[in-house]
């Protein structure tokens, strides 16, 4: 009987743990309304950025998990490309695409 317990404890502990998209998303609306400052101290320089015709930003970083390749192509293991809009050195929106957007 208490090993049942402990494993479906386990198990079920286990699931609650698990990276989601979600959680992820949650974790980026934090940024906004804070300083891009900040958000450049942590996250280091982006990958790109764009001027829009507002005088606002757009930064972008990407990474994943690794790449794997055969017969001379290569390609991303868990992309996952982040985007800030930022105006006035505040963050207005952040946006996340890609399978390798999951936090815990």
């Amino acid at each position: 009987m208490i090993r049942s317990f402990l494993l479906v404890t386990i198990i079920l502990s286990a699931c609650a743990t698990k990276p989601t998209k979600e959680k992820y998303y949650q974790n980026l609306q934090r940024w906004v309304g804070t300083s891009s400052d900040g958000m450049v101290e942590k996250w280091g320089v982006p990958r790109r950025s764009f001027e829009m015709s507002d005088g606002s930003q757009v930064l972008e970083y990407h990474r994943n998990s690794g790449m794997y390749g055969s017969g001379g192509m290569a390609q991303e293991i868990n992309p996952c490309t982040v985007t800030f809009h930022i105006k006035d050195g505040i963050i207005l929106s952040a946006k996340s695409k890609g399978d390798g957007c999951k936090a815990l």
